[in-house]
Protein backbone atom coordinates (compact mmCIF):
# COMPACT_ATOMS: atom_id res chain seq x y z
CA UNK A 1 0.00 0.00 0.00
CA UNK A 2 1.63 3.59 -1.47
CA UNK A 3 1.42 6.75 -0.37
CA UNK A 4 -1.75 7.70 -2.50
CA UNK A 5 -3.38 4.49 -1.40
CA UNK A 6 -3.50 5.45 1.95
CA UNK A 7 -4.92 9.17 1.93
CA UNK A 8 -7.25 11.14 -0.35
CA UNK A 9 -5.77 14.42 -1.20
CA UNK A 10 -8.62 17.38 -1.52
CA UNK A 11 -5.83 19.78 -2.18
CA UNK A 12 -1.81 20.96 -1.75
CA UNK A 13 -1.33 23.39 1.30
CA UNK A 14 0.42 26.20 0.39
CA UNK A 15 2.73 29.31 2.01
CA UNK A 16 3.05 26.93 4.71
CA UNK A 17 5.65 28.28 6.85
CA UNK A 18 8.16 26.13 8.63
CA UNK A 19 5.48 23.90 9.48
CA UNK A 20 5.17 21.52 12.32
CA UNK A 21 2.98 18.30 12.82
CA UNK A 22 0.95 17.95 15.53
CA UNK A 23 -1.34 14.94 15.64
CA UNK A 24 -3.61 13.29 18.14
CA UNK A 25 -5.68 10.11 17.66
CA UNK A 26 -9.16 9.03 19.75
CA UNK A 27 -9.61 5.82 21.96
CA UNK A 28 -6.66 4.44 23.52
CA UNK A 29 -4.52 7.26 23.96
CA UNK A 30 -6.72 9.97 24.36
CA UNK A 31 -8.42 9.76 28.07
CA UNK A 32 -11.21 12.30 28.56
CA UNK A 33 -10.51 13.47 25.11
CA UNK A 34 -7.89 16.02 26.00
CA UNK A 35 -5.63 14.86 23.15
CA UNK A 36 -8.24 14.92 20.83
CA UNK A 37 -9.51 17.96 22.27
CA UNK A 38 -6.25 19.79 22.02
CA UNK A 39 -5.99 19.45 18.37
CA UNK A 40 -9.24 20.17 17.87
CA UNK A 41 -9.44 23.87 19.74
CA UNK A 42 -5.81 24.40 17.69
CA UNK A 43 -7.79 23.50 13.94
CA UNK A 44 -10.71 26.04 15.33
CA UNK A 45 -8.51 28.50 16.66
CA UNK A 46 -6.11 29.08 13.60
CA UNK A 47 -8.92 28.05 10.73
CA UNK A 48 -7.34 24.62 9.85
CA UNK A 49 -8.45 23.63 6.20
CA UNK A 50 -8.87 19.52 5.64
CA UNK A 51 -6.56 18.79 3.10
CA UNK A 52 -6.37 15.46 2.68
CA UNK A 53 -8.23 12.12 4.90
CA UNK A 54 -7.54 8.36 5.31
CA UNK A 55 -9.66 5.77 3.65
CA UNK A 56 -11.36 4.10 6.37
CA UNK A 57 -11.79 0.97 4.35
CA UNK A 58 -8.49 0.10 4.72
CA UNK A 59 -7.38 1.34 8.45
CA UNK A 60 -10.50 0.80 10.10
CA UNK A 61 -12.29 -2.51 11.45
CA UNK A 62 -15.94 -1.34 11.51
CA UNK A 63 -16.71 -3.78 14.71
CA UNK A 64 -14.77 -1.93 16.92
CA UNK A 65 -15.30 1.68 14.96
CA UNK A 66 -18.59 1.57 14.55
CA UNK A 67 -20.03 3.69 11.71
CA UNK A 68 -22.58 6.19 13.09
CA UNK A 69 -25.86 6.46 11.27
CA UNK A 70 -29.10 9.42 12.02
CA UNK A 71 -32.68 8.40 11.53
CA UNK A 72 -35.58 10.63 11.82
CA UNK A 73 -38.87 9.90 11.52
CA UNK A 74 -38.08 6.27 10.53
CA UNK A 75 -36.03 8.07 7.57
CA UNK A 76 -32.31 7.98 7.35
CA UNK A 77 -30.97 11.28 7.57
CA UNK A 78 -27.81 12.13 5.61
CA UNK A 79 -25.45 9.94 4.93
CA UNK A 80 -23.78 7.23 7.46
CA UNK A 81 -20.80 8.63 9.17
CA UNK A 82 -17.38 6.43 8.61
CA UNK A 83 -14.63 6.76 11.29
CA UNK A 84 -12.23 9.25 9.67
CA UNK A 85 -8.27 10.63 10.13
CA UNK A 86 -7.60 13.67 8.57
CA UNK A 87 -5.04 16.14 7.69
CA UNK A 88 -5.36 19.96 8.26
CA UNK A 89 -2.83 22.30 7.73
CA UNK A 90 -3.65 26.26 9.06
CA UNK A 91 -1.30 29.08 9.63
CA UNK A 92 -1.55 31.64 12.84
CA UNK A 93 -1.16 35.41 11.82
CA UNK A 94 2.29 35.10 13.94
CA UNK A 95 4.61 32.13 14.20
CA UNK A 96 4.97 28.64 12.43
CA UNK A 97 2.37 26.91 10.28
CA UNK A 98 0.64 23.59 11.77
CA UNK A 99 -0.26 20.50 9.77
CA UNK A 100 -2.25 18.59 12.67
CA UNK A 101 -3.22 14.98 11.95
CA UNK A 102 -6.57 14.34 14.09
CA UNK A 103 -9.09 11.36 14.19
CA UNK A 104 -9.65 8.07 15.62
CA UNK A 105 -6.71 5.37 16.06
CA UNK A 106 -6.82 3.13 13.28
CA UNK A 107 -7.30 -0.82 13.97
CA UNK A 108 -4.58 -1.70 11.76
CA UNK A 109 -1.15 -0.84 9.48
CA UNK A 110 -0.11 1.58 11.95
CA UNK A 111 3.62 1.29 10.48
CA UNK A 112 2.07 1.51 7.18
CA UNK A 113 -0.05 4.75 8.14
CA UNK A 114 2.71 6.01 10.08
CA UNK A 115 5.35 6.41 6.98
CA UNK A 116 2.64 7.86 4.94
CA UNK A 117 2.09 10.90 6.90
CA UNK A 118 5.32 11.25 7.87
CA UNK A 119 6.34 10.97 3.98
CA UNK A 120 3.45 13.71 3.64
CA UNK A 121 4.87 15.74 6.07
CA UNK A 122 8.62 16.08 5.42
CA UNK A 123 7.58 16.71 1.75
CA UNK A 124 5.15 19.88 3.28
CA UNK A 125 8.85 21.17 5.04
CA UNK A 126 7.89 19.29 8.74
CA UNK A 127 10.69 18.88 10.16
CA UNK A 128 9.30 18.84 13.92
CA UNK A 129 6.67 16.72 15.01
CA UNK A 130 4.55 16.81 18.32
CA UNK A 131 2.83 14.03 18.96
CA UNK A 132 -0.47 14.21 22.17
CA UNK A 133 -1.71 11.91 24.20
CA UNK A 134 -3.75 11.61 27.70
CA UNK A 135 -3.65 8.81 30.12
CA UNK A 136 -5.83 8.24 33.14
CA UNK A 137 -4.18 9.37 36.62
CA UNK A 138 -4.53 9.16 40.24
CA UNK A 139 -4.66 13.29 40.16
CA UNK A 140 -7.52 16.06 41.11
CA UNK A 141 -8.81 18.72 38.64
CA UNK A 142 -8.14 21.64 40.83
CA UNK A 143 -4.44 21.58 40.24
CA UNK A 144 -2.73 22.56 37.21
CA UNK A 145 -2.37 19.55 34.49
CA UNK A 146 0.62 17.54 35.09
CA UNK A 147 2.46 16.77 31.78
CA UNK A 148 4.61 13.55 31.15
CA UNK A 149 7.19 14.31 27.97
CA UNK A 150 9.73 12.49 26.06
CA UNK A 151 11.58 14.19 23.04
CA UNK A 152 14.68 13.29 20.87
CA UNK A 153 16.43 15.29 20.81
CA UNK A 154 15.50 15.32 24.40
CA UNK A 155 16.58 18.91 24.24
CA UNK A 156 13.32 19.66 22.49
CA UNK A 157 11.50 19.55 25.70
CA UNK A 158 13.95 20.34 28.30
CA UNK A 159 12.35 23.65 29.19
CA UNK A 160 9.19 21.38 30.70
CA UNK A 161 10.88 20.45 33.76
CA UNK A 162 12.17 16.73 34.43
CA UNK A 163 8.70 14.68 34.06
CA UNK A 164 10.11 11.79 31.84
CA UNK A 165 8.58 8.58 31.93
CA UNK A 166 9.64 5.37 32.32
CA UNK A 167 7.50 2.42 31.11
CA UNK A 168 7.79 -1.19 29.69
CA UNK A 169 4.01 -2.31 28.46
CA UNK A 170 1.72 -2.11 25.38
CA UNK A 171 1.35 1.62 23.38
CA UNK A 172 -0.41 3.10 20.88
CA UNK A 173 -0.15 4.68 17.64
CA UNK A 174 0.67 7.83 19.22
CA UNK A 175 4.16 6.34 20.36
CA UNK A 176 4.67 4.41 17.14
CA UNK A 177 4.25 7.57 15.70
CA UNK A 178 6.70 9.12 17.90
CA UNK A 179 9.18 6.77 17.33
CA UNK A 180 8.87 6.66 13.86
CA UNK A 181 9.45 10.35 13.29
CA UNK A 182 12.48 9.58 15.38
CA UNK A 183 13.65 7.29 13.36
CA UNK A 184 13.46 9.23 10.28
CA UNK A 185 15.70 11.73 12.14
CA UNK A 186 12.91 14.54 12.93
CA UNK A 187 12.87 16.23 15.49
CA UNK A 188 10.02 14.18 18.43
CA UNK A 189 8.23 14.84 20.76
CA UNK A 190 5.65 13.49 22.89
CA UNK A 191 3.32 15.39 25.24
CA UNK A 192 1.30 13.26 27.63
CA UNK A 193 -1.77 15.23 30.12
CA UNK A 194 -2.03 13.42 33.09
CA UNK A 195 -6.47 12.94 33.66
CA UNK A 196 -7.88 12.86 37.01
CA UNK A 197 -9.60 9.04 37.18
CA UNK A 198 -13.12 10.06 38.03
CA UNK A 199 -13.49 12.00 34.51
CA UNK A 200 -11.87 9.51 31.88
CA UNK A 201 -14.72 8.54 30.33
Amino acid sequence: MGLVDVFRWEARPTELRDPVLVASFKGWNDAGEAASFATAYLASAFGAHRFASVDPEGFFDFQSHRPRISVTDGRVDGPIVMPSLELASATPPDGRSLVILAGSEPSMRWPTLCRAALDIAVDLGVRDVITLGALIADVPHTRPVRLTHMSAPAAMTERLGPRRPDYQGPTGIVAMLHASAADRGLNAASLWAAVPHYIGT
